[in-house]
């Protein structure tokens, strides 16, 4: 059996951290906290692409958006 990576870890740990601190919500809370960091992470990703166009050429931007926006949102 491989041993887990790094990244497998750390996902593993903050699972269980989250898990321990929301399993006794209900589960229409844990949907609505779900709702609201998803939201909070598009304003962030959103603020930080118009900074990015505002500081680069627009088509290195634009590259650099459909390069790098399919891995975000796996």
């Amino acid at each position: 059996m491989a041993h887990p990576s790094a990244g497998q870890r750390l996902t593993s740990a903050l699972h269980g951290a989250l898990h321990r601190h929301t399993a006794h919500l209900p589960p229409a809370v844990r949907g609505l906290l779900w709702s609201i960091a998803a939201g909070l992470i598009f304003t962030v990703l959103n603020a930080l692409l118009r900074l990015l166009a505002q500081q680069t050429d627009p088509l290195q931007a634009q590259f650099l958006r459909y390069a790098f926006g399919p891995p975000c949102c796996r």
